[in-house]
């Protein structure tokens, strides 16, 4: 009998101990005058309650305002430790864990599950979730955690935006262009829904494609990728000149659109503005001295002029970095290179 009661006593004195144990958490230097008022406010709170999960959370959330990803991490994980079964908690760190050079996605995985478990109609982290199933190609997965977004909110157009993601990802086009078009019914002003449309349109219908890409510009007039497109889809039915003065603008709000400056260059080739195209493709192989096909384009435009030694090196040049280069192949054997 004896022997119960001190090892009762032991027991309740080593839970005793635990439980009163602080968590492992940063060692902050209050005196550190980097850190901003509210760091230093929670820092002290930390140190008077050492068991209060949520200024840890709170101090999480002051260091992502200062990009301190690595604290925030820290802190998020012993407020986590303090407060298993919250779902914000879980959420948050699966968050960060994403946010890092090295996405751990599997443990991200598991932490936006259980947030959900622990909160069903946690949409937030619903469209984390089936995002992440969109992104490891688990497609059932993922439309499943988009149709629960639906049955919440029938209005989510994120939920039918990436369903239609998943759709076009299987070749299912038609499906993926219902998605879509919800997604903009839902939202007129969401963007890369117009995008994806004008994509699947753009062979089948390119003036519905283009007044999907319209609607675009009227969200963002200044986006290169829409002028791109635009331009890339006047080119392919032959309206050189729109396709230029479109590749131009893109040009405009992004120098470094090298796809825009290489159709540029093609253009005038075609039209025998040598010099100019010259011009522009050394501009993109001084920006990306890896883009074969510029080294393709470049080489027949020094063909083109009969300068059949720079055509040469240029060929070799590109089937050194794409040896599968169809046009190069051809090129360099057509200028006596091979």
């Amino acid at each position: 009998m004896r022997y119960i009661i001190i090892l009762s006593v032991f027991i309740q004195l080593f839970f005793s101990q635990c439980n009163s144990k602080s968590p492992d958490h940063l060692e902050i230097n209050l005196n550190d005058s980097t850190l901003n008022e509210q760091i230093i406010k929670l820092s002290k709170q930390i140190q008077t309650e050492p068991n209060n999960h949520e200024y840890y959370y709170l101090r999480s959330n002051e260091w992502l305002k200062i990009n301190n990803l690595d604290y925030a991490l820290k802190d998020i994980s012993v407020a986590l430790d303090l407060s298993t079964e919250n779902a914000v908690y879980n959420y948050k760190k699966a968050e960060l864990l994403m946010e890092r050079d090295s996405a751990d996605a599997k443990t991200a995985q598991k932490l936006y599950e259980k947030a959900i478990k622990l909160e069903p109609n946690f949409e937030d982290a619903l469209l984390k979730l089936g995002k992440l199933y969109l992104a490891r190609q688990e497609y059932e997965n993922a439309l499943g955690v988009f149709d629960k977004l639906i049955a919440i909110d029938m209005n989510n157009a994120r939920a039918y935006f990436y369903k239609g993601m998943a759709f076009k990802e299987n070749n299912f086009k038609e499906r993926a262009k219902e998605m879509f078009l919800k997604t903009v019914e839902t939202d007129n002003s969401y963007y890369d829904g117009y995008m994806q449309l004008g994509e699947l349109y753009a062979d089948s219908d390119p003036k519905l494609a283009n007044q999907f890409y319209d609607n675009a510009l009227r969200i963002d007039p200044e986006s290169d990728e829409t002028l791109y497109a635009k331009g890339f889809l006047a080119q392919k039915e032959s309206r050189f000149k729109d396709a230029y003065a479109y590749y131009e603008q893109a040009l405009k709000f992004n120098n470094g659109h090298k796809f825009a400056a290489y159709n540029s260059a093609f253009i005038d080739i075609k039209f025998d503005n040598f010099e100019e195209a010259a011009k522009t493709l050394d501009g993109i192989l001084l920006l990306d001295n890896e883009f074969a096909e510029a080294y393709t384009l470049r080489a027949f435009n020094h063909e083109k002029q009969k300068h059949f030694q720079e055509a040469i090196a240029d060929y070799q040049k590109a089937l050194t970095l794409n040896p599968q280069d169809s046009l190069a192949i051809k090129g360099l054997k057509a200028v006596g290179g091979n």
